[in-house]
């Protein structure tokens, strides 16, 4: 992805691809798996992910358990790759996954 200004669109790509890339660490299966549960448990298709970040994080938690955070990290690892520019700065410790992408958002001027 190039490091052009990002839209709504590119923003979307970026997340959704990321999550895409880290699932397939996970081998083929899976990945196809997990966005299957996505589905038919949370009505959450591939490409509605990135405006269900709440949900998401959910079913994450759910599938993952104390591993989510791990999962959610290398997430945020993959956006930040292909959004240059950004420096997400938490108010606590921990980094929450919803609110680095809200952040980006805003500061993307997307909101």
């Amino acid at each position: 992805m190039s490091q052009q200004p990002i839209s709504l669109i590119s923003f979307e790509m970026a997340v959704t691809e990321s999550i895409d890339e880290v699932f397939s660490t996970l081998g083929e299966n899976v990945k196809q798996a997990m966005y299957s549960y996505l589905e038919n448990n949370y009505g959450m298709r591939e490409d509605q992910i990135p405006s269900m970040i709440d949900d998401f994080s959910t079913a994450v938690e759910s599938l993952f358990g104390d591993a989510a955070k791990l999962v959610e990290l290398k997430i945020i690892e993959k956006v930040q790759g292909k959004v240059k520019g950004f420096a997400y700065k938490s108010k606590s410790k921990e980094i929450f996954f919803a609110e680095y992408l809200s952040a980006l958002k805003r500061h993307l001027k997307l909101n």
